[in-house]
């Protein structure tokens, strides 16, 4: 009997004892093992914006540039146009409108004129040429009266609406020839004023 209980404990102890011993082992592959890096949790990585689109003035953020497609008012209420090379608020305008009412060619009494061709010259049969508008606009640049080829320069204001040139010799002036008044030199802004002059004898 006694030799039993001895026996008993004695596999008791040896249970007991492989228990703990594998309680103390740890796992070797555990010791190996980096840690799992960890996630960030501010912000949001983006990619730079391609070079495409930044040329196309599409990009938003620090260090884009943004291109303004649209017209902004201005303080006047104006709208200044968008196109490269003009200031902003500041539009152009076309030149203020005439209306021509008619030519009169009649005699006058001068010592000099011009001959159309960029000089003053002693009258000889001297006619004033009388262009009528219901008003002359102020402009920059001076009215150029064209009789066919011929030009004339300097002018008068006899009364409200009527350009006056003088022509020093009525026998040079071309009968049947267009007439006009331009400003510019390139004659963009030429106004006809008669198809044909009528020079009386």
């Amino acid at each position: 009997m006694v030799a039993l209980v001895i026996a008993g404990l004695a596999l008791r102890c040896r249970i007991d004892g492989e228990d703990g011993s594998r309680e103390s082992v740890a796992d070797p592959t555990a010791a190996n093992t980096p840690p799992a890096p960890a996630m960030a949790t501010r912000g949001t990585a983006t990619a730079p914006p391609t070079a495409a689109a930044m040329a196309r003035g599409t990009t938003t953020g620090p260090g884009t540039a943004t291109h303004p497609t649209t017209a902004t008012p201005s303080a006047s209420g104006t709208v200044a146009p968008a196109t490269p090379g003009t200031p902003a608020g500041i539009t152009t305008l076309p030149p203020p409108a005439v209306t021509i009412l008619g030519l009169d060619v009649h005699p006058i009494d001068a010592t000099g004129g011009e001959d159309g061709r960029g000089n003053r010259v002693p009258a000889v049969r001297p006619v004033a040429l009388d262009v009528r508008a219901e008003a002359w606009g102020g402009r920059a640049l001076d009215p150029v009266l064209e009789v066919g080829d011929l030009r004339f320069h300097h002018y008068s204001h006899p009364e409200i609406g009527v350009l006056r040139y003088v022509a020093a010799d009525l026998e040079a002036l071309p009968a049947g020839a267009p007439v006009s008044v331009r400003w510019r030199g390139d004659g963009r802004d030429r106004i006809p004023v008669v198809q044909a002059l009528q020079v009386a004898p």
